[in-house]
């Protein structure tokens, strides 16, 4: 029986096909790498030429007739990214806007990602390995500096951060698309656990006690009675220090509440005690009066339209670092629309009562006095437990973010990523795909 031109190119495919996966087979048994075949790309290839008539009887040497624009465009290595942005008239806008130097819109940055996102997902599919998408940011990063994130040590870190998982860590802009295409498609999703670390991640080098139970029993009792005083502020932190570990137990509990309770030197000292406590957990952290002084000027200046009712530039740039970095999902109750709303509202709070509110669900900066004008009186307040300051409003402020920090408690859904923005200035956390955005914007 004679065979006609398409029967004898698919039987020589199939005869490809055979030999691959013999090939395939014997690599196995000797523990060699694999290859990776692209069979299914070579039969969809023949059957598509097949229907337009052009088979060729080499299948090396046959025209390509496919409509797939970034078929022969791989992630073996770095790449110019101009490879993928000149095969749609979308992206070859993206390189006239990026040639001109300019720092590019919000939109431009989504549509960056979208044509990277179809790139990864027509080559690599729905999921492809966190191997290309950083092989893929990277490129991106070196042909155009200007999308380079602020972090010198992961410049590709706004479009995917290698192994950024957990709290207070993000992923970049191409590993969320790339999730919302699953959950749109009907493919099956993939749920993973996640991995909760019980171990502390303090340096407690510093502070080895070798001290036995009894003695530490009696520290603690000298702590709990002790009058705290200027003439005794020296023993004071001397027993707040030797006590460390004992209330790190009480943390890993979630009961750290009753101990700033059971002992009143905790709230003794204009807020002392708590920054030491801050600075045992937290060793190497940045000096946060310095860092936001870098970044305030920027912030009022760039949103020189945002909350001119706030004389205070310090209390100015946080309400706008809080509109800027909202939570994703999570909604803020608003009151009236009025021009002198406290847009700070749940983390600062005014009145001119001299009754002290009874509790807040979380560490609440409570100011007798006008909204936004000098200070009179100040506390910290966390239920029923009450830390009297004085300062100016970023001493007060600071004072509170490392309440949050040293009672382990979380902030409302609300201020999440308000919280992280703060936290990476003191250089203990990394900066949400929100913050990196929000610190592009007053580049």
């Amino acid at each position: 029986m004679e065979l006609n031109e398409a029967d004898f190119v698919r039987l020589r495919l199939k005869t490809k096909i055979i030999k691959s996966i013999q090939r395939i087979q014997k690599e196995l048994k000797s523990n060699s790498i694999v290859e990776e075949l692209e069979i299914n790309k070579q039969i969809s290839d023949f059957e598509e030429k097949e229907q337009t008539g052009n088979t060729e009887s080499d299948g090396d040497n046959g025209t390509n007739s496919i409509d797939e624009p970034y078929r022969d465009i791989f992630l073996e290595e770095e790449i110019n990214i101009d490879k993928i942005f000149k095969r749609t008239r979308a992206g070859k806008d993206i390189i006239e806007i990026l040639k001109e130097g300019a720092k590019p819109s919000d939109g431009c940055l989504k549509s960056i990602n979208n044509i990277l996102c179809e790139f990864l997902k027509s080559t690599y599919g729905l999921r492809p390995s966190s191997y290309h998408k950083n092989m893929l940011a990277m490129s991106l990063v070196k042909s155009y500096p200007v999308l380079a994130s602020s972090n010198d040590s992961v410049p590709q870190a706004l479009w995917f951060h290698p192994h950024a998982r957990g709290l207070n860590k993000h992923s970049g802009r191409l590993h969320y698309h790339m999730e919302y295409l699953v959950r749109k498609s009907n493919e099956r999703l993939i749920h993973r656990k996640k991995k909760v670390s019980t171990s502390e991640n303090v340096d407690l080098t510093c502070m080895i006690n070798t001290a036995s139970e009894d003695q530490i029993e009696q520290m603690r009792s000298e702590l709990k009675f002790i009058c705290p005083e200027p003439a005794t502020k020296e023993r004071v932190e001397e027993l707040w220090m030797a006590t460390f570990q004992d209330r790190q137990n009480i943390r890993k509990t979630d009961n750290l509440l009753s101990y700033l309770k059971d002992y009143p030197a905790a709230s003794a000292f204009n807020g002392k005690l708590i920054t030491t406590e801050f600075g045992l957990l937290n060793p190497g952290c940045l000096n946060f009066g310095e860092k936001f002084q870098s970044v305030q000027c920027q912030i009022v200046t760039e949103f020189n339209e945002c909350f001119r009712h706030i004389t205070n530039d310090f209390l100015r740039a946080l309400a706008i670092i809080r509109m800027k970095n909202p939570s994703r999902g999570a909604k803020r109750l608003r009151v009236s629309g009025a021009a002198n709303d406290n847009p700070l509202q749940g983390i600062l709070e005014w009145c001119q009562d001299d009754i002290l509110p009874q509790s807040y669900d979380v560490p609440t900066l409570h100011i007798k006095g006008d909204m936004f004008a000098d200070i009179s009186e100040a506390f910290i307040i966390w239920r029923n437990w009450n830390l009297k300051i004085s300062g100016d409003y970023q001493y007060l402020f600071k004072i509170l973010v490392e309440c949050y920090n040293v009672a382990k408690d979380d902030c409302r859904p609300s201020d999440k990523n308000f919280f992280i923005f703060i936290y990476s200035l003191m250089g203990i956390a990394a900066l949400t795909t929100t913050g990196e955005n929000f610190m592009r914007s007053l580049k």
